[in-house]
Formats: C-alpha cells, sequence, structure tokens
C-alpha cells in the first residue's frame, strides 16, 4: 500500500508529534509499505527556517519537504495580539492572522 503522511515537521526536527509520525512511517516501511512524508524544512517551530534539505530517504522513508514562511518576533507579536483579540471579541477579522501566525505556511 502507498501511503502518504502529512506532518508540520519530520526528523530531525524534535517533538512529540514528530517522533510518532517518524515511529509510525519506519514500522510501516518495515511491513512492506512505500511511505511518503510530506512536511516543511523547518526543524525549529519558532523560526520556520528552511534549513533542512527538500528532499531525503531516511530509512525507507521518503521525504518530500515544502518552503514555509520564516517567522520573526513582529510575526509572534501579531500572532499574540491576535489571540488575544479574538478570545475577547470572537471577530472573524483575527482569523487570517492567527491561521498564517501558527504553523508552517
Amino acid at each position: 500500500m502507498d501511503l502518504l503522511h502529512v506532518t508540520h515537521q519530520y526528523r530531525p526536527a524534535v517533538g512529540g508529534a514528530e517522533q510518532h509520525i517518524t515511529n509510525l512511517s519506519e514500522e510501516m516501511v518495515r511491513r512492506g509499505h512505500a511511505v511518503t512524508v510530506l512536511t516543511s524544512r523547518s526543524r525549529d517551530y519558532v523560526s520556520w527556517r528552511n534549513d533542512l534539505e527538500p528532499f531525503e530517504q531516511m530509512d525507507g522513508v521518503r521525504v518530500h519537504r515544502f518552503r514555509s514562511l520564516g517567522r520573526g518576533k513582529r510575526t509572534w507579536r501579531l500572532l499574540a495580539l491576535a489571540y488575544e483579540n479574538y478570545a475577547r471579541t470572537r471577530s472573524r477579522r483575527y482569523e487570517p492572522f492567527i491561521f498564517f501566525g501558527n504553523g508552517p505556511v
């Protein structure tokens, strides 16, 4: 069976979701399945720097990485303000800031 796993980060990024997807992907390869992971080129969820290669084969898993928008102090401040104002007002106008500030875009 051909499987596609889509996740925000993958090994060598460190974290619970990253470890879970790595373990799951490698186990499925061990069982004879073809596994492709689509993920970001970042190993750091704070800056989302694109410092990993766009393609790798790791323990039988094909890993395709896409570029993401980097995050700086301004982005994190804007995200905090959007969360604060959305929680207070529930206005949908803050949702795009939350969307773009959260994960790899």
